[in-house]
């Protein structure tokens, strides 16, 4: 029933590892809803139907339905429905509602959040360390360092520190650059 095992939403499969007569820990926990968690030791899930922590460790999946975090540590999926995050360290996608279809895949301290009052639909990160996708409809990141893009239909192609802050937007190899114009 709900709330017997360590999952407490939702009635659960555990696979527990025994060992000499006892418990030591539950390795799998398949969840009424369709979620299916590793390591529910160190991995969280609150208030998300249907959302999968596989293969990673000390991450956490709330308010997120349809969400996913596969092979990576310290990473958060919150209120990020249909939003995934696959490999790297410390990955964030997050903001209380109206992010959804997004990813983050490898990388470092990758986040994809909404900071202005616009919703995010589609954002991608792909690699890199430390950027970010702060607001826009169908914006990527493709590697790089501290790059930000904050507007629609935009994008950022590797470089350091670049700011795409108008829509329809690119900024390919470059340093501290700030896009200049829409289109």
């Amino acid at each position: 029933p709900a709330g017997s095992g360590k999952f407490k939403e939702q009635e659960t499969i555990e696979f527990t590892k025994v060992k000499a007569g006892s418990d030591t820990k539950t390795i799998y926990t398949l969840s009424e809803k369709g979620g299916l968690i590793s390591d529910i030791d160190s991995n969280k899930v609150s208030g998300s139907d249907d959302a999968s922590l596989i293969g990673s460790i000390n991450s956490n999946i709330s308010s997120s339905e349809l969400g996913a975090i596969i092979g990576s540590s310290g990473s958060q999926l919150i209120a990020s429905n249909k939003s995934l995050i696959i490999g790297g360290q410390v990955q964030k996608i997050h903001f209380p509602l109206d992010i959804n279809n997004s990813a983050i895949v490898g990388g470092t301290g990758n986040v994809i959040e909404r900071l202005g009052s616009g919703n995010i639909l589609s954002g991608i990160i792909v690699g890199g360390r430390q950027n970010r996708i702060k607001d826009g409809f169908d914006s990527i990141i493709l590697g790089g360092f501290v790059n930000v893009v904050s507007k629609s239909r935009s994008a950022i192609i590797g470089g350091t520190s670049n700011k795409v802050i108008h829509e329809d937007s690119v900024i390919i190899g470059m340093s501290n650059k700030t896009s200049d114009a829409d289109d």
